[in-house]
């Protein structure tokens, strides 16, 4: 039951301000936190440049790689989530 009721909760979750006929689908989901976790990248990486300090490349590259990490992780969990591989083992009624 609970996972109707995710199914439930994730078709008819709605966008602001796009309209009624918008539901949001794992790949929309998919699609914003990929976007959130770029963005944060991309604010590393810009802070980078703009905080004086002496290797940037290094820490150009454990941002890039900890963003990508922090991605990864989250990803795999979300299409864990969303799409469940194993689930519990479905039993014939008992017969009365």
């Amino acid at each position: 039951s609970s996972r109707v009721l995710w199914t439930l909760a994730v078709t008819q979750f709605k966008f602001p301000n796009m309209g009624s006929e918008f539901a949001a689908t794992n790949a929309t989901i998919g699609s914003v936190g990929t976007i959130i976790f770029a963005v944060l990248t991309v604010v590393g990486l810009i802070l980078v440049q703009v905080i004086p300090n002496k290797d940037k490349g290094l820490n150009r590259l454990l941002v890039s790689t900890t963003g990508f990490c922090l991605w990864i992780i989250w990803f795999t969990t979300f299409m864990f989530q969303a799409n469940p591989v194993v689930g519990p083992p479905v039993r014939p009624a008992p017969e009365h």
